[in-house]
């Protein structure tokens, strides 16, 4: 295995633990991969962002911040019919 193979391995791995702790926003983390990969030499510096400017790319990141909208109103939320809400005491409303 070639060293960028490597590095991109370990980038992985580092991107992977840093997602499932929460300790760096998914933004940030997302913006900084690429920067990471550029400045090691693994890929192209020009190339390092070019597919953010695909349609694809921009369409999905679109939809992140629609669901986003929908958790924080809580349109994203189901509701049913005969929903009831427990009380604190166990006892359904």
């Amino acid at each position: 295995m070639t060293w960028q193979a490597t590095f991109t391995c370990v980038v992985f791995l580092i991107t992977l633990i840093l997602l499932v702790l929460a300790k760096v926003p998914m933004v940030i983390l997302g913006a900084a991969i690429p920067a990471v990969l550029a400045i090691a030499g693994v890929i192209d510096p020009k190339e390092a962002y070019s597919d953010f400017g695909n349609t694809t790319v921009v369409f999905f990141m679109g939809l992140v911040v629609v669901g986003e909208a929908f958790s924080k109103t809580g349109l994203g939320i189901p509701r049913r019919k005969n929903h009831r809400t427990p009380r604190k005491d166990g006892k359904r409303v």
